[in-house]
Protein backbone atom coordinates (compact mmCIF):
# COMPACT_ATOMS: atom_id res chain seq x y z
CA UNK A 1 0.00 0.00 0.00
CA UNK A 2 0.92 3.73 -0.38
CA UNK A 3 3.09 5.41 2.79
CA UNK A 4 0.52 7.73 3.97
CA UNK A 5 2.83 10.08 6.12
CA UNK A 6 2.59 13.56 6.92
CA UNK A 7 5.69 14.06 4.68
CA UNK A 8 4.28 12.89 1.75
CA UNK A 9 0.81 13.84 1.93
CA UNK A 10 -2.16 12.29 -0.03
CA UNK A 11 -3.47 14.35 -3.27
CA UNK A 12 -7.31 15.04 -3.05
CA UNK A 13 -9.69 14.93 -5.49
CA UNK A 14 -8.88 17.75 -7.62
CA UNK A 15 -5.24 17.50 -7.46
CA UNK A 16 -4.17 19.60 -4.97
CA UNK A 17 -2.54 18.18 -1.71
CA UNK A 18 -4.78 18.41 1.22
CA UNK A 19 -2.82 19.97 4.43
CA UNK A 20 -4.11 21.28 7.99
CA UNK A 21 -1.54 23.97 8.00
CA UNK A 22 -3.91 27.45 7.98
CA UNK A 23 -2.39 30.98 7.69
CA UNK A 24 -1.32 31.55 10.89
CA UNK A 25 -1.02 35.37 12.32
CA UNK A 26 2.54 35.65 12.61
CA UNK A 27 2.69 34.72 8.54
CA UNK A 28 0.33 37.00 7.40
CA UNK A 29 1.57 40.18 9.54
CA UNK A 30 4.79 38.86 7.23
CA UNK A 31 3.06 38.98 4.21
CA UNK A 32 1.39 42.78 4.92
CA UNK A 33 4.75 44.10 5.86
CA UNK A 34 6.16 42.74 3.00
CA UNK A 35 3.08 44.30 0.86
CA UNK A 36 3.70 47.89 2.83
CA UNK A 37 7.10 47.79 2.05
CA UNK A 38 6.88 46.90 -1.33
CA UNK A 39 3.80 49.48 -1.88
CA UNK A 40 6.52 52.45 -0.04
CA UNK A 41 9.34 51.60 -2.56
CA UNK A 42 7.08 52.07 -5.15
CA UNK A 43 6.23 55.72 -4.84
CA UNK A 44 9.44 56.73 -3.35
CA UNK A 45 11.01 55.08 -7.05
CA UNK A 46 8.15 56.77 -8.42
CA UNK A 47 8.67 59.86 -7.20
CA UNK A 48 12.54 60.40 -7.81
CA UNK A 49 11.83 58.99 -11.63
CA UNK A 50 9.41 61.83 -12.17
CA UNK A 51 11.76 64.61 -10.87
CA UNK A 52 13.75 62.80 -12.94
CA UNK A 53 11.96 63.22 -16.04
CA UNK A 54 10.53 66.43 -15.35
CA UNK A 55 11.85 69.72 -17.01
CA UNK A 56 13.66 71.38 -14.70
CA UNK A 57 11.71 74.86 -12.24
CA UNK A 58 11.76 77.98 -14.22
CA UNK A 59 12.76 81.01 -12.11
CA UNK A 60 10.45 83.58 -10.88
CA UNK A 61 12.13 86.39 -11.49
CA UNK A 62 12.14 85.87 -15.71
CA UNK A 63 12.71 88.89 -16.79
CA UNK A 64 9.28 90.77 -18.16
CA UNK A 65 9.83 90.34 -21.83
CA UNK A 66 10.07 86.81 -21.50
CA UNK A 67 7.07 86.00 -19.31
CA UNK A 68 3.97 85.14 -21.35
CA UNK A 69 1.75 88.54 -21.26
CA UNK A 70 -1.97 87.88 -22.05
CA UNK A 71 -2.75 90.69 -25.16
CA UNK A 72 -5.24 93.11 -24.20
CA UNK A 73 -7.30 92.60 -27.44
CA UNK A 74 -7.48 89.92 -30.24
CA UNK A 75 -4.84 90.73 -32.96
CA UNK A 76 -6.54 90.64 -36.65
CA UNK A 77 -8.49 89.63 -38.41
CA UNK A 78 -11.55 90.30 -35.95
CA UNK A 79 -14.23 88.72 -37.34
CA UNK A 80 -16.91 89.74 -35.54
CA UNK A 81 -16.51 92.63 -32.90
CA UNK A 82 -20.59 92.70 -32.23
CA UNK A 83 -22.19 89.39 -32.34
CA UNK A 84 -25.19 90.07 -31.21
CA UNK A 85 -25.28 93.02 -33.69
CA UNK A 86 -24.42 90.62 -36.62
CA UNK A 87 -27.36 88.03 -35.50
CA UNK A 88 -29.77 90.64 -35.30
CA UNK A 89 -28.83 92.23 -39.23
CA UNK A 90 -28.69 88.38 -40.23
CA UNK A 91 -32.31 87.53 -39.03
CA UNK A 92 -33.79 90.65 -40.61
CA UNK A 93 -32.50 89.70 -44.33
CA UNK A 94 -34.04 86.25 -43.41
CA UNK A 95 -36.92 87.57 -42.59
CA UNK A 96 -36.99 89.44 -45.79
CA UNK A 97 -36.40 86.86 -47.72
CA UNK A 98 -38.61 84.51 -46.59
CA UNK A 99 -41.52 86.92 -46.91
CA UNK A 100 -40.77 89.06 -49.74
CA UNK A 101 -39.74 88.78 -53.33
CA UNK A 102 -36.65 89.46 -55.21
CA UNK A 103 -33.91 88.21 -57.44
CA UNK A 104 -31.72 85.63 -56.71
CA UNK A 105 -29.89 85.03 -60.17
CA UNK A 106 -31.17 88.05 -62.42
CA UNK A 107 -29.86 86.33 -65.68
CA UNK A 108 -30.64 83.00 -64.77
CA UNK A 109 -34.35 84.56 -63.83
CA UNK A 110 -34.40 82.84 -60.73
CA UNK A 111 -36.38 84.83 -58.06
CA UNK A 112 -37.27 84.15 -54.63
CA UNK A 113 -41.25 84.28 -53.32
CA UNK A 114 -42.53 84.59 -49.79
CA UNK A 115 -43.05 81.54 -48.51
CA UNK A 116 -47.27 81.44 -47.95
CA UNK A 117 -47.15 82.37 -51.87
CA UNK A 118 -45.40 79.29 -52.55
CA UNK A 119 -47.48 77.40 -49.95
CA UNK A 120 -50.04 78.30 -52.14
CA UNK A 121 -48.82 77.60 -55.33
CA UNK A 122 -47.97 74.25 -54.40
CA UNK A 123 -51.30 73.46 -52.74
CA UNK A 124 -52.68 74.38 -56.13
CA UNK A 125 -50.60 73.17 -59.10
CA UNK A 126 -48.99 69.79 -56.68
CA UNK A 127 -45.70 68.73 -56.34
CA UNK A 128 -43.93 67.01 -59.77
CA UNK A 129 -44.24 63.19 -60.24
CA UNK A 130 -41.18 61.45 -59.93
CA UNK A 131 -40.11 59.28 -62.54
CA UNK A 132 -40.72 55.92 -62.32
CA UNK A 133 -38.07 53.43 -60.79
CA UNK A 134 -36.08 50.57 -62.68
CA UNK A 135 -37.68 47.59 -61.97
CA UNK A 136 -41.34 47.96 -61.46
CA UNK A 137 -41.09 48.63 -57.63
CA UNK A 138 -43.21 51.73 -56.53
Amino acid sequence: MHDHTPEHPEPNIEGSIATDEVLTPKSALLVAVVLAVCCISVVIISYFLIRAWSPPDQPQSASPDLQLQRPTAMPAPRLQSEPGVDMKQFSTRQQVEMNGYGWVDKQKGIVHIPIERAIEITAKKGLPARPAAAGGKH
